[in-house]
């Protein structure tokens, strides 16, 4: 009888230390967005092309905000970065991350999209010598492609058909020359839409050429759509993050090169 007691007691325990477990990580994975601690989770995606892995773990605390703790590793260059983060705004955007490493290097991580319409999915922008960097996440694994990568050269990189998200809803980006023009469609897959525009010359960032912005598109039911910048990855231009802008609010947006 005092074994079986024993045996209760240590099933108990371990069920709680389970519990506590999955409460730090997995348990909000997925759905749509209704609060800041469906951040927490781990993730695998692309930092500026690199190959990654980001895991974000609450840190209990007796703040109202949220505390989160991030670990940023980059695989390619088997380095790992640290931050702890205060989410003071309660929303689906992480703001000024500075991760650094346990000897002294450090990442600015300028904005982290968590998307809202499927949490599953994160995206953003990291700065390094005064310019934007894209990075791509997400929980389970990123669109796939059989593409070979490649390094940025110009902005011909850009050309090309892409599957992915926009605010966590599956969609279709297609960029293409047009004869002396170029084509930019986006396609929401979940609402059967296509925005689209035709430009003479790419809205290219001043001294960035790896980046897309101020984008107006015009759908097929005359909605339109703002995009507020498009980052294609410089280490691996198959991958290309961004976001879209409506209601004056920014969501996060990420695309795996297909053809």
């Amino acid at each position: 009888m005092k074994n079986l007691k024993l045996n209760l007691t240590t099933i108990l325990t371990l069920v709680v230390v389970s519990l506590l477990s999955i409460s730090s990580s997995e348990v909000f994975a997925g759905g749509k967005f209704t609060s800041a601690e469906q951040f927490t989770g781990s993730y695998v995606g692309s930092m500026d092309g690199r190959k990654a892995t980001l895991l974000i773990s609450r840190v209990r605390s007796s703040n109202p905000a949220p505390m989160f703790r991030i670990r940023m590793a980059d695989k390619e260059r088997n380095t790992t970065y640290y931050a702890t983060k205060e989410h003071k705004d309660g929303d689906h955007v992480l703001r000024d991350i500075i991760l650094k490493t346990t000897n002294g290097k450090s990442k600015y991580i300028k904005k982290l999209y968590l998307h809202t319409w499927n949490t599953d999915y994160i995206s953003g922008y990291s700065t390094w010598n005064g310019k934007y960097y894209g990075c791509s996440f997400a929980r389970q694994k990123m669109p796939s492609t059989s593409l070979q990568g490649k390094r940025f050269s110009n902005s011909a990189d850009f050309y090309g058909t892409y599957e992915g998200y926009t605010d966590g809803r599956k969609a279709r980006l297609i960029i293409s020359k047009v004869g002396y023009a170029t084509s930019i469609k986006l396609i929401d897959l979940s609402r059967n839409v296509t925005f689209g525009t035709t430009t003479q010359s790419m809205p290219i960032k001043v001294g960035s050429p790896h980046i897309l912005e101020s984008l107006d598109l015009i759908g097929s039911n005359k909605d339109s759509k703002k995009i507020g910048r498009l980052y294609l990855h410089t280490w691996n231009t198959n991958y290309i993050s961004g976001n879209t802008i409506w209601n004056g609010q920014k969501f996060g947006i990420l695309f795996t090169r297909v053809k």
